[in-house]
């Protein structure tokens, strides 16, 4: 695996490209090959478009992130962290169990759009306690006013709000998402 791909990107670069497209560059690349694509990237003086869920590696490479929302393609300003607080994976591994179809084979793939899981049963600290959140906030490096917190309980809005998070009450997904793009500053991008 690992050896076949550094000899393809090997071979791309010694064509001395002015735009590289790069899709999931990490995988299989040990730490010395990690370490030497990052500087590589950062000094390359032309295009680079990167596809990647490495969030460590993305942050030291890029200058700006770019997201696919509503048909269009959209710049999203600064380094932005999506964790996911919840009081519930045992509830949906249980869901799981039991073959519920709609949990089933989709809640792996969902946790790994995050950058961190806060779970309240290994934490000893539920919503809507403010010490969830706090505590959630130090796993993430962020403070309080870095957040942005969505829910569909007010119950659990209320403090996120009070320790001054914004807040976005969740009811009808495509209302929330159009909250979130304003909140985040997404701007549409016109090429």
């Amino acid at each position: 695996g690992g050896y076949q791909i550094r000899i393809e990107l090997t071979k791309v670069l010694l064509k001395n490209p002015n735009l590289l497209l790069l899709d999931e560059p990490t995988n299989y690349l040990d730490i010395l090959s990690l370490r030497w694509l990052k500087r590589f990237i950062k000094d390359f003086s032309g295009e680079v478009i990167l596809i990647t869920h490495d969030r460590g590696f993305m942050d030291q490479c890029v200058d700006h992130v770019m997201g696919i929302y509503d048909g269009g393609l959209k710049k999203i300003r600064g380094n932005l962290i999506q964790g996911c607080l919840t009081n519930n994976i045992k509830a949906m591994d249980t869901q799981m169990k039991e073959n519920n179809v709609s949990a089933a084979g989709e809640h792996n793939e969902v946790m790994k759009l995050f950058d961190f899981v806060f779970e309240s049963s290994k934490e000893n600290v539920r919503k809507p306690d403010p010490e969830f959140y706090l505590k959630a906030c130090e796993r993430g490096k962020v403070s309080p006013s870095e957040v942005v917190f969505l829910d569909d309980l007010g119950i659990n809005l209320k403090p996120a709000k009070q320790l001054g998070m914004k807040t976005i009450k969740v009811i009808r997904p495509s209302d929330a998402l159009k909250e979130l793009n304003n909140l985040i500053e997404v701007e549409l991008d016109t090429f």
